[in-house]
């Protein structure tokens, strides 16, 4: 592994780490990481544009892009980076199970990463206050003032997601 490669390992391990996310159920990453995150994938892009893409860089895109939820990103990058490997590695293609049940978790949600921590922050403050119940009236309540109109779709997606 080259210098820069290195380099930018040690950037993504930073920025992961300031991400505040676990390895598994990865959650919205800590507003103050997604900048570096964005810094990390654009400098991966341009190194294998200037280079011979490796498993490697592979990898680790496949990683930044985990970091920031682009799951379907996440299982390329990483489906490349096991056919550069020619290997077929037990830690790769579990993770590469996980992007792909990440993935469908998200299409299902309907919801992106941000507008769910925005329903969740909403749903946060609508508990701290009087008396909250145990329904979906304020997340109803907030795709109506978010203007979801599929709303429907979006309970039944939690629903099924333990929501």
């Amino acid at each position: 592994m080259d210098e820069e490669l290195k380099d930018l390992r040690a950037l993504l391990t930073e920025a992961t780490l300031a991400t505040g996310q676990g390895s598994y159920e990865r959650r919205s990453p800590k507003g103050e990481s997604v900048p570096l995150l964005m810094q990390v994938r654009s400098r991966l892009i341009r190194y294998m544009e200037n280079r011979e893409p490796t498993a490697d860089s592979w990898r680790l895109l496949a990683h930044a892009e985990e970091c920031l939820l682009h799951y379907a990103a996440a299982r390329r990058c990483l489906e490349r980076a096991i056919a550069l490997s020619g290997m077929r590695d037990k830690k790769d293609l579990k993770k590469l199970a996980l992007y792909q049940q990440n993935e469908e978790k998200w299409k299902d949600l309907i919801l992106t990463p941000t507008q769910l921590k925005e329903l969740g922050d909403f749903l946060e403050q609508k508990q701290n206050e009087a008396l909250f119940e145990r329904s979906f009236k304020w997340t109803k309540t907030w795709l109506q003032l978010k203007g979801i109109s599929d709303a429907e779709s979006v309970l039944e997606g939690l629903r099924r997601n333990g929501g």
